[in-house]
């Protein structure tokens, strides 16, 4: 709870049982490859941190929940397919404008949280059509004076809706 870390110790890499990590709110600016030792991790919250890269934690092959809401990320890497097993991504309020095409390799994601404040919003790649267990997308669209843009909303909802599942729920 608002600890103000800024790094982590080496050490945690020990901790081959811990199941959830919570390291939100902090002021992590990078990782490192600190949390690949953790083979056990299930649930990982980096939310409201100071990130701006995409962390490297495709190491954890039995990550299931992942939280990086409120941080300056700009990009997802490819590399995002190796974690297979990962059922919920969170990016709330990030700076992400494009999905990697390896997205389509979590075959496990359920739900995809990708709404914003402001800015752009995330525009959706062919791949997605591959997740069939994906049954919840979340998604931002422009605003113009403060206010929500039909015009916008319509354009972003049509263009996801090309592209996802039949069963998946859209929303804004």
């Amino acid at each position: 709870n608002s600890n103000q870390i800024r790094t982590l110790p080496n050490a945690m890499s020990s901790l081959k049982k811990l199941q959830l990590l919570d390291l939100a709110p902090n002021k992590l600016s990078d990782l490192g490859t600190t949390l690949c030792g953790m083979d056990a991790l299930i649930t990982l919250d980096l939310k409201l941190n100071k990130l701006e890269k995409f962390p490297r934690i495709e190491c954890l092959r039995n990550l299931r929940g992942l939280d990086l809401s409120y941080n300056a990320i700009k990009e997802i890497p490819e590399s995002i397919g190796q974690m297979k097993g990962l059922q919920s991504i969170n990016m709330f309020d990030t700076d992400i404008e494009k999905l990697p095409d390896s997205i389509g390799e979590l075959t496990e994601l359920r739900v995809l949280d990708l709404r914003k404040r402001n800015g752009p919003p995330v525009h959706p790649v062919d791949s997605i059509r591959k997740l069939k267990k994906l049954y919840q997308v979340r998604i931002g669209f422009e605003f113009k004076d403060g206010r929500p843009d039909e015009e916008s909303r319509q354009r972003y909802g049509t263009e996801w809706k090309k592209v996802l599942p039949p069963d998946c729920n859209l929303s804004y």
